[in-house]
């Protein structure tokens, strides 16, 4: 929901009611209900009419999974916040706004959930309610929001247990041709991938050849404008460290890990010695 923003998904919910083009509340309410399919939440966007400043903030806190005081959640007609709810109900509030968003605007709300592999460290029941959620998501009959999952694993019975195995519930849903598999990277291209990484995070207005140029002398390794702030040695280093598949993943970690070192260390460059 952060990622959203208040702004959004209030005037999003804002042109969902000018649309609807009902000013009594109770015709309004019972529109909601149809074309939402939750009379929860028909009543929480319900409050908007009359565009009430107190009454935005309150449906975004409800919204976004906030601790909403007691007085709030009556003028949304709510008895609870979700700061306790399932992923379940979560899910249930995702799709909703793709469906209003589809219907508004004409636009596809994509949802991404990434490094699902730390879902492996839940318990069985805390478990079994994110794979209600992921059910709810990956529903072939749901059409309004775009799901992309990701997760680190050699194979899928590496997955963790809220997938389930291939004929699960939540692979078995996703089916086949939604599985997209990030191979290791060949060896002949890590350096150039390397390279590109570097390119994208690094300060374009600082003239590359001038810093090597004056950091050369009191560096003992070798110094690459392509791989620069990392020395050559360096960069060989975080290759060697990975004993298992090359991926993206590991590679980027690998660097980001030696780029912090090397900020602690106050070096000028990220050097082999913030490696071993």
């Amino acid at each position: 929901m952060a990622s959203m923003g208040q702004d959004f998904i209030i005037s999003l919910l804002e042109e969902f009611i000018e649309q609807i083009g009902i000013v009594e509340r109770d015709q309004l309410l019972t529109q909601l209900k149809s074309d939402l399919g939750s009379e929860e939440l028909a009543r929480a966007v319900a409050s908007l009419l009359g565009a009430d400043p107190g009454k935005k903030l309150s449906l975004w806190r409800f919204i976004s999974g906030v601790d909403v005081p007691r007085q709030d959640l009556a003028g949304l007609e709510q008895t609870e916040d979700l700061t306790e709810a399932e992923p379940a109900k979560l899910a249930e509030v995702i799709l909703v706004l793709g469906k209003v968003l589809k219907k508004v605007r004409q636009q596809t709300l994509v949802l991404i959930l990434d490094e699902l592999d730390r879902l492996q460290y839940v318990g069985d029941e805390t478990g079994s309610t994110f794979q209600n959620a992921f059910r709810k998501l990956t529903d072939p009959n749901q059409r309004e929001v775009s799901i992309l999952m990701a997760s680190s694993a050699g194979n899928l019975d590496e997955l963790p247990e809220v997938f389930g195995d291939a004929y699960g519930p939540v692979l078995s849903r996703i089916g086949q041709a939604g599985l997209i598999e990030i191979p290791p990277i060949d060896s002949g291209d890590v350096d150039a991938f390397i390279k590109e990484i570097v390119k994208f995070v690094r300060d374009p207005g600082v003239d590359i050849q001038v810093r090597i140029s004056e950091l050369q002398a009191s560096v003992s390794e070798s110094l690459d404008p392509g791989f620069f702030p990392f020395t050559v040695e360096c960069i060989e280093s975080i290759k060697a460290t990975i004993k298992q598949f090359m991926t993206p993943r590991e590679i980027t970690q690998r660097m980001t890990q030696a780029a912090g070192r090397a900020f602690l260390m106050q070096r000028p460059v990220i050097s082999r010695e913030v490696i071993e």
